[in-house]
């Protein structure tokens, strides 16, 4: 249906596009995968028209089409649904499906394939008279499908649906991509991850957006960790400290520590300096991981009574950044790519080393009533918890969790973090405790685990929003 041969496109004098040559056929969903600059949004401009190839051709169903605008290439059955939406802002939701079946002359015909369209799109019916400006993310995103559908393309440009929106959305708009292929609308969809075309496991918080990481990348980040371990001396069997509130980078850094043959000594991060202190001292950790200037400062209060802690690696940005045997966590991982090249196959024989009964951790009570006391764990014991706890929280790989508890504890380190090597379900990481309830409302996860004490904070902030609401809040109470 569609043939690239040797097309490159330039902007100026920068070439975007290098002998690019693909085909899509008939039926098919074809996903194009690439990091940011890459080129494959200006592949889809330049299939679509906007922007014109220096050298190569394009073929649309036997027809060349490289030089031909937009209009005429939106005539022959190709539609496109650009990056970041770009809906008419000032129009309503029916006056955007307008734009988009400009062709279509007969007021009727028009009508039905508006009913078509919003059948797919229910909310968009509801929302009709309203500005697409107001709408939410995912609301524009599933506009801007329909403009592109409004006049029933043969071949659909799709550049990366699933940017900035939440994980419910995005499976949302994955969803109807899936059920619009099914109906024969073949499809060229760009996504600068591979969140969908390989399966996510992680989403978190990024510069005001939720982002998705997978499996491969998890993986990727915990063996640089790992070798990052490697590289700083670290021997099988050595302690390592995690002082960190629950998020990705914590999972992450567990597993280089675990594959690699050496024991996590987790600490929590709500601990004074003198309970840091014990705990890293007990468990003879010879490095830390620390999440930020607060827990950085924590250590560097006690180190010179920890002779055994040689190097801190910090999660976040911390100042000055230039303090001895301190790193950014960018730094460190660089040194485990590095080592890495050099040594490609350790990280994964010593991963064939481990055993089932070697300790893989240490779990630290509260502390509440004398010094912690450490309760030891081995990969054996993690493996037979882990094993029924499916049964017993009814959780799948279709479950959306979320993750907002110490990791510290082992109850959110075995469901939220172990258990999904069982299960294969993704993660949400709030971003704190107490922005977990505005993280649930915004990625509408499935399952949520909590202690008693949690449910009680939720049942006391309702009873005080009852309380505190206007007569008219009431009325929806």
């Amino acid at each position: 249906m569609l043939k690239l041969i040797g097309v490159e496109t330039f902007y100026g004098k920068i070439k975007a596009l290098h002998g690019v040559s693909m085909a899509v056929n008939e039926g098919q969903l074809v996903c194009l995968l690439g990091a940011n600059g890459a080129g494959k949004t200006t592949i889809l401009k330049t299939i679509f028209g906007i922007v014109e190839p220096e050298y190569g051709t394009i073929h649309f169903n036997d027809k060349r089409i490289d030089r031909k605008d937009p209009e005429e290439i939106i005539k022959l059955g190709i539609s496109h649904v650009p990056e970041n939406r770009r809906v008419f802002p000032e129009l309503t939701v029916y006056e955007n499906l307008m734009m988009g079946g400009f062709l279509i002359k007969d007021k009727d015909l028009f009508e039905k394939r508006f009913k078509k369209i919003t059948d797919y799109f229910p909310v968009l019916l509801n929302r009709s008279n309203q500005q697409a400006g107001t709408l939410s993310g995912g609301e524009q995103q599933m506009l801007a499908i329909a403009r592109a559908l409004m006049l029933k393309p043969k071949l659909l440009l799709l550049d990366e649906p699933s940017l900035g929106l939440s994980p419910k959305l995005v499976q949302e708009i994955f969803s109807i991509i899936k059920d619009l292929h099914q109906s024969g609308v073949t499809i060229l969809l760009v996504e600068q991850n591979v969140n969908h075309a390989l399966k996510t496991t992680i989403w978190k918080k990024q510069d005001g957006l939720w982002k998705g990481l997978t499996w491969q990348q998890y993986g990727k980040f915990s063996q640089d960790i790992g070798n990052g371990l490697l590289a700083s001396g670290v021997k099988k069997g050595d302690k390592i400290s995690i002082l960190s509130q629950t998020r990705p980078e914590w999972v992450m850094c567990d597993m280089g520590i675990i594959c690699i043959g050496c024991v996590t000594a987790p600490i929590y991060h709500s601990n004074t300096n003198n309970q840091v202190f014990y705990i890293a001292n007990q468990s003879d950790s010879i490095f830390a991981f620390v999440e930020d200037q607060e827990q950085l400062d924590k250590m560097l209060a006690i180190w010179d009574r920890l002779p055994n802690i040689k190097k801190i690696v910090v999660l976040d940005q911390y100042h000055p950044s230039n303090l001895p045997n301190v790193y950014s966590l960018d730094q460190f991982l660089e040194l485990g790519r590095e080592y890495g090249k050099k040594h490609p196959d350790q990280f994964e024989e010593l991963i064939d080393t481990c055993q089932p009964d070697e300790v893989i951790s240490f779990t630290y009570t509260s502390g509440t009533t004398g010094n912690p006391k450490a309760a030891i764990f081995t990969s054996r014991n993690i493996i037979a918890s882990s094993k029924h706890l499916p049964d017993a929280t009814g959780l799948n790989s279709e479950d959306l969790y979320v993750s907002y508890l110490p990791l510290a504890h082992i109850a959110e380190r075995l469901i939220g973090h172990f258990l999904r090597f069982l299960v294969g379900n993704p993660t949400v990481f709030a971003e704190s405790m107490e922005d977990m309830p505005q993280n649930i409302r915004q990625t509408g996860p499935t399952v949520v685990f909590g202690t008693p004490r949690v449910w009680e904070k939720f049942y006391s902030k309702i009873l005080t929003g009852i309380d505190d609401a206007t007569s008219l809040g009431n009325s929806y109470w």
